[in-house]
């Protein structure tokens, strides 16, 4: 039986990697039964705050190795972060984008460096890489030139624990709440530039000319910048509270809640590795607009409104036709709940077993 080391230290965080580690290792637990040993390595968050990037530093390359090596493990999976720079047994690494160095100009000196400069280095040195999608494969193979023999897409999940089936009165009081208004368009996600949030903005101005009972929600972290490009944003587009809300980090409930009562979810962004929003939605039955580019199409399929995300207009003209038109808003409805089907966090653990079992079964060796 094979013994499988683990990097959990995600797990604690509210990120989409948090999201990620904490589903997929639940489900590897549920699936890997006494097909091998699975040792898990993780640390406590210091109190209040996340660890800064010399902490990462620090224990992947000193501590986990060390783990890894009294463990004696067979396999070391990293699913979110860095690998150690010297690797001290067989690696798996799982890639989710390479954002970090195609928008390294929208970070801080030690992100910019461990995301854009670091990550790059160090997973090239991975015997096997899983990717988020075939988008990311591609980047990984244009970017870091990482032979596509490497290279495994395994999808995500996202839509489990997220339900159509929530009354009208619950829809109502969190909307009170969280002073929404009766019809909204919403987005989920760190308010970031590569979220393409100016456009969204401009787009929504345009839009609530001939809307004005519309509002749109910005839910998720305004930390981007340590805050200072929601200040940008609030400055130029002159945030208030009728218009535009910024209700910051919702919990998983109040979220499913304004995905189901939402007009639809607009998610045009630039970039995405994956795209887990757009799961859940469909799966609360909220209709979605998002990219026509890199991996959000392999997410929504043909169950979402595709729009070229740099164009302004595509994405006003994409708000007018849902909120004018609720038969395709049903339609889309109908089709989302179609395509989540196609994603599960069991399928998601049963994959990277499969490629935990081939590089095993092979000793790294490929065959393809």
């Amino acid at each position: 039986m094979g013994r499988i080391g683990f990097d959990a230290q995600a797990i604690q965080g509210h990120s989409g990697l948090g999201v990620f580690t904490r589903h997929l290792l639940e489900s590897l637990q549920l699936e890997c039964h006494s097909q091998f040993e699975l040792k898990l390595y993780s640390r406590p968050l210091p109190k209040g705050r996340d660890f800064t990037t010399l902490e990462r530093l620090a224990w992947e390359n000193l501590t986990l190795p060390q783990l890894v090596k009294k463990d004696s493990v067979d396999l070391l999976h990293v699913p979110a972060f860095a690998p150690p720079f010297r690797k001290p047994c067989p690696l798996i690494v799982t890639v989710h984008d390479i954002a970090g160095k195609l928008f390294k100009n929208q970070m801080g000196l030690a992100s910019k460096f461990y995301w854009g400069k670091w990550l790059p280095f160090v997973v090239r040195q991975a015997d096997r890489i899983i990717a988020d999608s075939e988008h990311t494969k591609k980047d990984l193979m244009q970017h870091l030139k990482i032979p596509e023999k490497t290279i495994r897409v395994v999808y995500p999940s996202g839509h489990e624990g997220f339900t159509s089936d929530i009354p009208a009165g619950k829809i109502q009081a969190v909307k009170k709440n969280l002073r929404v208004k009766d019809r909204y368009f919403l987005f989920v996600g760190t308010l970031e530039p590569r979220k393409n949030i100016g456009r969204v903005l401009e787009a929504f101005r345009i839009f609530s000319k001939t809307h004005p009972d519309f509002q749109l929600v910005l839910a998720g972290s305004t930390q981007f910048g340590h805050g200072q490009y929601i200040e940008f944003l609030e400055k130029k587009y002159a945030f208030n509270s009728e218009a535009i809300l910024t209700p910051g980090f919702l919990s998983r409930e109040d979220l499913n809640v304004l995905y189901a009562g939402a007009e639809a979810l607009i998610f045009p962004s630039l970039y995405e590795g994956f795209g887990i929003p757009i799961l859940e939605a469909m799966a609360s039955g909220c209709p979605v607009l998002t990219s026509n580019i890199t991996s959000t199409p392999e997410v929504a399929g043909e169950a979402g409104m595709l729009v070229n995300p740099y164009n302004t207009e595509a994405i006003m003209h994409g708000m007018e036709k849902l909120a004018g038109d609720q038969a395709l808003r049903v339609e889309f409805k109908q089709k989302g709940f179609e395509q989540i089907k196609k994603f599960s966090w069991q399928k998601t653990a049963r994959e990277t077993i499969s490629v935990y079992k081939e590089f095993l079964k092979y000793g790294g060796r490929n065959f393809t």
